[in-house]
């Protein structure tokens, strides 16, 4: 296992695969209101190495599940009043990542609630707006009903989430159908004496929670409490702020509804949830008074998640509702976040119709997830160009592993040059675990398999080129490219039959049933053309080359010729037709670019020549005149004869 330094010195114990505190704690840097999940009563988690960049602590701090080996995570999801953009692909994207390592490689089991906000302030002007476009004469209803524009934005954020290939939560919340949860949830902060209502509005109350011994308010942001603008934004934009409270600093849990606004009874009239209180609620409803993670985008720390810390621990009585917070980082576009405000976003959907999924998903990946990233045509495109290096790898592994049976056959003893790949594979897996066990760093972790990968292909090239001995261990081959391929896929990227060993029934089928035909017809036109080439038969060479580069490709077959026989694989036909175009483009270029550049090799030396004839010509008439003046003056210098 991976050894950590966290904040608190802990033992590891094998047996048990618990994480224990040792006789003496050694404290480095520990926030007084964060307290490690191992020291609560009725701890059982299992730790497997995992470290993490809490929010709460805002340090790098041992993970381990209250419970078990079962990890509950509550992660705040959209609000559905228009369709979702990049900027917020980059949180649920990165925590489905998170999650599919959590669950695929650490095997933790993880229970995810995720929750649709399909009320707020946002949603209800764009109601207002879209009723106004529609039947501008049309006077608005007493209580507007939003779902029809939540129900469609909700249905086109599944619909982006599935293009993303982003796993479902094991459970969904809406906020319309959590109402009589979300009322008795604020009832009992009233209770306990956090909450105050005032004009048909509650509000939590933000002073009597600091005098509390036993909160404390401001845990993920002290120096932003107070900021005037920041709560503001959290109210809303048809929220009076300021109006009805006993502090600026205190923030509304039940809005009292204005005219032609949604509502709901409640003990305090007419009305609708404020944005914090919602989240709090209904996580607290399916997962209780202590939750192992909490997730969102780094522009919720404040003051949504702050304010949903207090309300829940203020609601449960507990000192810490949440043990680990984790935010995804900024996603920029030309230097800017990328925001609807800003209009400066691009849709999931407008994205996946350029870009495939795998093409967003580890353009992401090769960013760390805490961290701020920025959107350009440029970094997505170094990103396709990984996945195709990625593609063409386990394209050639499976080109290889189609000869088992005849490789089978050759020798299988090691040498030198598979014990050393050996090590290489051996201490990538030790890199790639170390990796992620550090706040899961996963563009370390590609770099590390892009590094095996090389050392692969090397092995291959060195191995067929050895006197004597070219057969390859396919046994060790395999081994290094099932191992690639599961973490590729621990992190989402797929299908299987692009990326990867194929496990799915049906390609796999397809595969076997055409690999007989195209090895057939690879071993004749092999000998078709090599014995076109010993007879210099150019016709014949012209229709294997026409096989290989048109009629090949149009049923999926790539073949590549090589000295000792042709290697084909099997791809998607359109994409490869698309490769050959384009290599082909690339090919007319550049024998365009040879014509250019001879054309102005023969002009400049056409040019040299007619300087040198011109200087040859002044050289001559120069000479010319020279000689004419020599003449006129040995002329005029001659004797006059006497009469």
């Amino acid at each position: 296992r991976t050894s950590v330094t966290p904040p608190i010195a802990f033992s590891f114990s094998r047996s048990s695969s618990k994480l224990k505190r040792c006789s003496i704690l050694t404290v480095v840097g520990q926030m007084a209101h964060w307290a490690h999940p191992s020291e609560a009563p009725g701890f059982s988690g299992v730790f497997k190495g995992l470290k993490v960049n809490n929010s709460l602590t805002n340090t790098k701090v041992p993970f381990v599940p209250a419970k078990g080996n079962t990890v509950t995570w509550y992660m705040c999801g959209p609000t559905v009043y228009d369709v979702a953009h990049l900027g917020h692909a980059r949180a649920y994207l990165t925590f489905d990542i998170i999650r599919r390592i959590m669950q695929d490689y650490f095997k933790y089991k993880v229970f995810l609630v995720m929750n649709i906000t399909d009320v707020d302030d946002k949603i209800i002007k764009r109601t207002v707006e879209r009723l106004q476009e529609t039947s501008p004469n049309t006077p608005l209803p007493e209580n507007i009903d939003t779902t029809p524009l939540t129900r469609e934005m909700e249905r086109l954020f599944w619909k982006d989430m599935q293009g993303l290939n982003v796993l479902l939560p094991n459970a969904i919340t809406r906020v319309t159908e959590y109402m009589p949860q979300i009322i008795a949830f604020i009832q009992k902060i009233i209770a306990n004496g956090f909450a105050y209502e005032s004009n048909g509005s509650v509000y939590f109350y933000t002073e009597a929670f600091e005098k509390s011994e036993k909160h404390v308010y401001g845990k993920l942001c002290p120096k932003m409490v107070g900021n005037e603008e920041a709560l503001r934004e959290g109210e809303g934009v048809l929220s009076d702020f300021g109006q009805d409270k006993k502090s600026p600093r205190d923030f509304a849990l039940w809005k009292k509804s204005k005219e032609r606004e949604p509502w709901w009874d409640s003990p305090w009239g007419r009305g609708r949830p404020g944005w914090h209180i919602e989240c709090s609620a209904m996580a607290g409803d399916i997962l209780g008074s202590n939750i192992d993670i909490h997730t969102g985008g780094i522009d919720l720390r404040f003051p949504h998640h702050e304010n949903e810390l207090a309300q829940s621990e203020a609601c449960f009585g507990c000192k810490q509702w949440i043990n680990y917070f984790l935010h995804a980082g900024h996603l920029h576009i030309e230097g800017c976040k990328m925001a609807k405000s800003l209009k400066n976003f691009i849709s999931i959907e407008a994205a996946l119709q350029r870009y495939s999924a795998d093409d967003i998903r580890l353009f992401y990946l090769m960013h760390k997830y805490d961290g701020s990233l920025d959107w350009s045509e440029a970094s997505i495109q170094l990103a396709q160009a990984e996945l195709k290096q990625l593609q063409t790898f386990f394209q050639n592994m499976g080109a290889l592993f189609r000869n088992r049976d005849q490789n089978l056959q050759c020798s299988q003893s090691w040498g030198d040059a598979e014990k050393q790949l050996f090590q290489k594979y051996s201490g990538a897996t030790a890199a790639v675990h170390d990796a992620l066990c550090d706040n899961f760093d996963t563009p370390r972790a590609l770099q590390v398999l892009k590094e095996l990968i090389t050392d692969t292909n090397k092995y291959i090239a060195e191995r067929q080129q050895c006197a004597g001995d070219t057969n390859l261990r396919l046994a060790l081959l395999h081994d290094v490219t099932v191992y690639v391929s599961d973490i590729l896929r621990t992190f989402g990227l797929g299908p299987s039959k692009d990326l990867g060993i194929s496990v799915d029934k049906d390609s796999s089928s397809l595969e076997e049933r055409v690999t007989p035909v195209a090895d057939v017809f690879c071993k004749f036109r092999d000998r078709v053309r090599g014995a076109a080439i010993a007879s210099k038969a150019t016709e014949f060479l012209k229709l294997c080359d026409w096989a290989r580069n048109e009629a090949a490709p149009e049923v999926g077959i790539q073949i590549e010729d090589r000295k000792d026989g042709s290697l084909f694989k099997l791809r998607d036909p359109e994409e490869l037709i698309r490769e050959l175009a384009a290599l082909r483009l690339e090919e007319q270029a550049r024998s365009a670019e040879k014509e250019r550049a001879a054309a102005e090799r023969a002009a400049a030396k056409e040019e040299k020549e007619r300087k040198r004839r011109e200087q040859l010509e002044r050289q001559r008439k120069k000479e010319e005149e020279k000689k004419a003046k020599a003449e006129a003056k040995s002329d005029t210098a001659a004797p006059t004869s006497s009469q």
